[in-house]
C-alpha cells in the first residue's frame, strides 16, 4: 500500500499541469454554455425557430423551444460537454501507460521496487482522481451558475442527470486500460476518441433518419445515460462492463511482454 502511494503521488504530479489546465477551460465552459441560457430561452419565448433542425439534433432536441426548460437546456449542455470529458478520461487513463511505453520510460519505472499491479493501479488512481476533480467543478459550477441564470432550477433533477452521466465517463475510462493492457503499439486516446466521436455521430444520424432507428442509439452511451431515462439493470450492466475493462486491462498488462 505505501509504494502504491508513493507511485500514485509521483504519477500525480507529473500529471498537475493537464489537471489544472483542463480544470480552468471546464469552468469556463461550464459557466459561459449555462449562463447563455436566459438567452435562449428568450429566442425559445418568441417562437424564433430559426435554426436548421439538423443542428438542433447534435443537441438533442427537435426544437428551439423546448429550451424554455431549463433541465432541457441543462442535459443538452452536459451531454456536449462529456465529450471532452470522456477524452480527458482516456487521456489520464490507459493512456498514461501508452506514454510512457512510446517515451521508454516504462523500463525504468519497472526497476523501481514496484510490481506491474502496483503501477497499473498506480494509473487507474491518477485517473480517478482527475475525473474526481473536473467532475466536481463541473457540479459545483453547474450549480451556482444555474441558481442565478434560472428561478426553476431543480436540484433533484440537476444531480440526477449529472450522475448518469459519470456512467459513461466510467465506461470509457476503463476502456482505455483495456486498449493499453492489450498492446503498446495501440493508442489509447486515438482508439478511444474515435469511439466517443463515431458514437456521437451514430447517435445524432439515428436521431435524423427517423423514429425506426432510434434504437441504435442503445449502443451509445452518452446517448444512453444524458438523453434518456436509463434503468437499474442497464447501469449495472455498464458497471458490470466496465469493471470487466479494467479487470481485463490489468490480467492482460501483467502476462504481456511490456514491449508487445
Amino acid at each position: 500500500m505505501k509504494n502504491l502511494l508513493i507511485v500514485y503521488k509521483n504519477e500525480l504530479l507529473q500529471n498537475k499541469k493537464l489537471i489544472i489546465s483542463f480544470g480552468f477551460i471546464i469552468i469556463f465552459l461550464t459557466i459561459s454554455q449555462l449562463s447563455a441560457f436566459p438567452i435562449v430561452a428568450d429566442i425559445a419565448n418568441k417562437n424564433i425557430d430559426f435554426i436548421p433542425s439538423e443542428l438542433l439534433e447534435l443537441r438533442g432536441v427537435e426544437s428551439l423551444t423546448e429550451f424554455n426548460d431549463y433541465n432541457v437546456y441543462f442535459r443538452s449542455t452536459y451531454q456536449i460537454m462529456l465529450i471532452p470529458i470522456s477524452i480527458l478520461a482516456i487521456l489520464t487513463g490507459g493512456s498514461l501507460i501508452f506514454k510512457d511505453e512510446k517515451q521508454n520510460l516504462i523500463e525504468y519505472k519497472m526497476m523501481m521496487p514496484v510490481s506491474r499491479n502496483i503501477y497499473f493501479l498506480s494509473k487507474f488512481l491518477v485517473g480517478i482522481t482527475t475525473m474526481i476533480i473536473v467532475l466536481g467543478l463541473v457540479y459545483i459550477s453547474g450549480i451556482v451558475t444555474s441558481y442565478f441564470v434560472t428561478d426553476s432550477f431543480n436540484l433533484n433533477v440537476y444531480n440526477q442527470i449529472f450522475s448518469y452521466g459519470l456512467i459513461p465517463v466510467m465506461f470509457y475510462f476503463t476502456m482505455s486500460f483495456l486498449i493499453a493492457g492489450s498492446s503498446s503499439k495501440i493508442n489509447p486516446a486515438a482508439i478511444g476518441s474515435g469511439i466517443i466521436l463515431i458514437g456521437y455521430v451514430i447517435g445524432y444520424t439515428a436521431n435524423i433518419i427517423g423514429s425506426d432507428y432510434k434504437w441504435i442509439k442503445n449502443v451509445v452511451p452518452l446517448e444512453l445515460f444524458v438523453n434518456g431515462t436509463p434503468s437499474n439493470a442497464l447501469i449495472m450492466i455498464y458497471l458490470g462492463i466496465s469493471v470487466m475493462f479494467f479487470g481485463s486491462g490489468l490480467v492482460l498488462y501483467k502476462n504481456r511482454d511490456l514491449s508487445a
